[in-house]
């Protein structure tokens, strides 16, 4: 055990304490001074940060009044420019005033010039572009020019407005100004930050220096105070402990201090006494315990054998409940048998319940049918009487219209005999005329014409007795197909009164018959309920008096099977004990010697 313990770990503890003080006091330090450099680095970031936002607000300003100064600036020029263009725009003369204002296109930050006159009509203009200055009555859209920089004068002639220049300029030099200033105050500030952070990485290194040194020197005196007044006395004690695990009980040890150490040193003192003194009655109970164990193992050979004969009786009783239980079970499943039959009659009686009442839902539904043929017919019927009467007052008419077409082919009739006449007077005019000779000439015209007009009027009038001759064929065709249809309606309301009837007395019937149907299906619905009855009264009363007699029996089987169950375990812990007590004299025989290996005061 000496040897085993050596070689657990090769760094006294000594050495692990102060390591770990170390490590303490190196993280509390290092925390104490990340915090302080962080508190540094902060209100470093915070000086810097003002001096960033006051540089900011110092360019801003001056950029704002660079812009003020040039917005005057051109407002000023505008005004110059407006006077020297005021006599060209009253004079109309563009290149005067483009001489003039020329070299305004000179200045950096000009970009265009426009000039109108009183009525606000372009007058002339002059912008940049890439190549130079361009000139025109207007500047064109596809040159961008922003209002917000631009100045605006009206020109004067004699105090009075001819009209007015507006000149548009740029802050891009401006903007460029501000940008550089902006670089060189970046540039500036990043040259600052990094001697700040210089300066902080050298602080933090002095700090890193000092916290290091701070450590060693206090690793130093924690291991050198452990040694001497921790690790010495407790070496002793594992000593001491190491012969008590050895079987050593006889000795003491003395460290020579009342601090926890001390009182560690008087503990093991006292369990070494205390474990000699239990090791002693250990020895004693041991003979105790072998006594002890040779009568157990006489009593459970004994246990063993009643186990035995309980075993034997319960299992004759067990074959006698059997047989019982059997013979109960044979009368239940009869009386089950016929309760099942009697519930299948019932349910087949109600199967022909169910049947019948279909058939009488079917009778009704048929029934509502012929009531809907009967309503069809009447409906059928009316319409047939309608039709007749419409093809009567359309054979009346018909009949009408065949008399007045007779009448206008008599009056045709008429017109062709005065035709005729006609015809004859003109040619005895004709006649007349020709004897007349020259005097007659104007009298054997009109004679011509009425000879014409007659011709005409017969053959339109042979046209209309045509057409006549041939309406009155078609109405008399027209008079025969009505007379056959008002007689295929009387034969049809003839058939639907004769349909009427058999729906009439098939309706009655129908009812007669659903009356019956109902009958039957109340009459299988009693037979349904007495079988149904009788099946409860043989569930109720035989197999449920069966079932008591075999749970009785069961009960009583149930109970033999304990016994045997009661006497299977008593057997097995009789054997179990029997065992144990065997193992229990060895074990005692063990121990006896392992305990002899101690050695006592």
């Amino acid at each position: 055990m000496t040897k085993s313990s050596g070689k657990k770990d090769k760094f006294g503890i000594d050495l692990k304490i102060s390591i770990i003080c170390g490590i303490n006091v190196l993280v509390l330090l290092a925390v104490g001074s990340f915090m302080l450099l962080n508190f540094e680095y902060s209100l470093t970031k915070f000086f810097v940060k003002e001096y960033i936002q006051k540089i900011e607000r110092t360019i801003a300003e001056q950029e704002a009044r660079q812009k003020k100064f040039l917005k005057s600036k051109y407002e000023e020029n505008s005004e110059i420019a407006a006077g020297i263009a005021a006599p060209f725009v009253f004079n109309l003369d563009s290149n005067g005033i483009m001489l003039a204002l020329e070299r305004y296109m000179g200045l950096d930050e000009m970009l265009a010039i426009k000039v109108v006159d009183a009525d606000g009509t372009p007058f002339f203009a002059m912008w940049k572009k890439a190549d130079g200055v361009t000139t025109g009555a207007t500047v064109p859209d596809t040159v961008y020019l922003d209002k917000s920089f631009s100045a605006a004068a009206v020109s004067y002639v004699r105090e009075e407005k001819v009209g007015h220049v507006e000149i548009y300029y740029t802050d891009t030099l401006l903007a460029g100004q501000t940008s550089a200033s902006r670089e060189m105050a970046r540039k500036e500030i990043e040259d600052f930050r990094l001697i700040i952070e210089k300066r902080i990485s050298r602080a933090f290194i002095a700090q890193v220096l000092s916290v290091l040194c701070v450590i060693l020197v206090l690793v130093g005196s924690i291991g050198v105070s452990l040694h001497f007044f921790v690790l010495k006395p407790m070496k002793d004690c594992l000593h001491f402990a190491q012969r008590m695990s050895d079987g050593d009980f006889s000795g003491k040890i003395d460290v020579g201090t009342s601090d926890e150490i001390g009182a560690l040193a008087g503990t093991l003192n006292h369990m070494s006494l205390n474990l000699g003194q239990v090791l002693a009655k250990i020895s004693e109970g041991m003979k105790s315990l072998t006594v002890s164990s040779a009568n157990l193992l006489a009593t459970a050979q004994k246990l063993a054998t009643g186990s035995e004969e309980l075993t034997v009786q319960a299992s004759t009783a067990a074959k006698a409940t059997e047989n019982i239980n059997h013979n109960i079970f044979v009368v239940t499943n009869t009386a089950e048998t016929m309760s099942v039959q009697s519930q299948s009659i019932a349910s087949s009686a109600k199967e022909i319940s169910t049947d019948v009442n279909s058939v009488a839902s079917s009778i009704e539904e048929i029934s509502a049918s012929i009531q809907e043929v009967a309503q069809n017919c009447a409906k059928a019927q009316f319409m047939a009487q309608e039709a007749h009467g419409a093809s009567q007052n359309a054979e009346n008419k018909m009949t009408e219209l065949v008399r007045e077409a007779q009448d206008i082919g008599n009056i045709i009739g008429a017109i062709e005999e005065i035709t005729e006449q006609i015809k004859l007077l003109a040619l005895n005019a004709t006649i007349e005329a020709a004897r007349s000779g020259e005097a007659g000439k104007g009298f054997s015209v009109v004679a011509n014409e009425v000879k014409n007009l007659a011709l005409q009027t017969s053959k339109a009038t042979q046209d209309i007795a045509q057409q006549i001759g041939g309406i009155q064929d078609k109405t008399s065709s027209v008079v025969a197909d009505i007379q056959k249809v008002a007689e295929i309606n009387s034969r049809f309301t003839d058939h639907t009164n004769t349909i009427a009837a058999a729906v009439e007395v098939q309706n009655s019937t129908t009812a007669e018959i659903v009356r019956i149907v109902g009958e039957v299906a109340q009459n299988c619905s009693n037979v349904s309920n007495l079988v149904e009855s009788f099946s409860r009264n043989i569930e109720e009363e035989v197999v449920t008096g069966l079932k008591e007699s075999h749970n009785e029996v069961g009960r009583v089987s149930c109970n033999n099977q304990r016994v045997n169950n009661v006497a299977q375990e008593t057997a097995h812990a009789a054997s179990s004990i029997n065992e144990a007590a065997r193992e229990l004299s060895l074990l005692a025989n063990e121990l006896q010697q392992q305990v002899n290996q101690f050695k006592t005061s």
